[in-house]
């Protein structure tokens, strides 16, 4: 016989075991009150597969973040952004920077992370003209979860919260292929806008694609500037 084989007829003895275990624990259960009660109070404990349906949505200014959830962000972000955490940045705890004051949107079962999003405040240039801007960043959903809308929604969210804040315009970048999902939620594409990031001397030309959208009674002037002069940001987020 082989190892393989042998390992199969293991398996198989043992559910058998387990099977006539259950089946003597139910029908001494019948003659047994206490019994009878164990063994119901094990029939109903819920299956880890129903986890899934008690997803909530939460949201929380970034001191209050639990250390459990931001733990995933954090985890995530160093696997599908690591540029973000290199040189004196390796070792970072944050997941943006706190002079960004993130406000942290997610949906997450229990302590489990499901999708999250964060919306930051900083200030850009355009024209010379400083404007507050608030964006929405690191968007993300664990792979098992995706395709469902919860990434949608957040974004849904978070536009909801810059639309009742005070900043100037809402902004964001990200890369062609997440145009659609932002367009969808109210975004609009800066045609032929660029991004100089990075502080002066060592400024950079981002490859991100431009949204932007009316909030306040600056946006039209920002937008119009715009279109002639670049937006300078200290950094990307």
């Amino acid at each position: 016989m082989s190892d393989a084989q042998s390992y199969v007829l293991r398996r198989m003895r043992a559910r058998e075991l387990i099977g006539k275990h259950e089946a003597d624990e139910r029908a001494a259960a019948v003659s047994d009150p206490s019994r009878r009660k164990r063994v119901a109070k094990r029939a109903v404990r819920q299956d880890p597969a129903d986890v899934q349906t008690n997803i909530e949505f939460r949201e929380w200014a970034d001191e209050h973040l639990p250390e459990v959830l931001k733990a995933q962000v954090l985890s995530f972000l160093r696997i599908i952004w690591p540029d973000g955490f290199t040189g004196s940045n390796r070792f970072r705890d944050w997941t943006s920077h706190p002079d960004l004051r993130p406000h942290h949107l997610l949906y997450a079962a229990g302590s489990q992370l499901v999708s999250h999003l964060e919306v930051v405040t900083t200030t850009v240039s355009v024209g010379g003209e400083n404007y507050v801007v608030q964006s929405p960043t690191a968007v993300m959903t664990f792979p098992a979860f995706r395709g469902e809308g919860w990434a949608g929604r957040l974004v849904a969210a978070a536009v909801a919260r810059i639309d009742a804040g005070q900043a100037d315009v809402g902004v964001l970048t990200c890369g062609p292929h997440l145009v659609d999902l932002y367009s969808r939620a109210g975004w609009e594409i800066a045609p032929g806008a660029t991004i100089l990031a990075g502080e002066d001397g060592s400024t950079w030309v981002s490859d991100d694609v431009l949204l932007t959208r009316s909030v306040g009674p600056r946006s039209a002037a920002f937008k119009a500037s715009l279109r002639e002069h670049p937006m300078r940001v200290a950094d990307e987020w």
